[in-house]
């Protein structure tokens, strides 16, 4: 099993999505535990570069 952080961040209203500190933050926090982090914004997708 792989632990993984799904980040959905689609609010319509830019001011109640993550900032980008914040992103940085918990992709940090994700990485140190060893768990893969994946993002879904409302204008881009992040993903591990192994997944191609």
């Amino acid at each position: 099993m792989t632990p993984v952080m799904l980040v959905v961040d689609t609010a319509p209203d830019e001011e109640e999505r993550m900032t980008e500190w914040a992103l940085q933050e918990s992709r940090e926090r994700a990485s140190e535990m060893g768990v893969l982090w994946l993002y879904l914004g409302r204008d881009r997708v992040e993903k591990p570069s192994s997944w191609g």
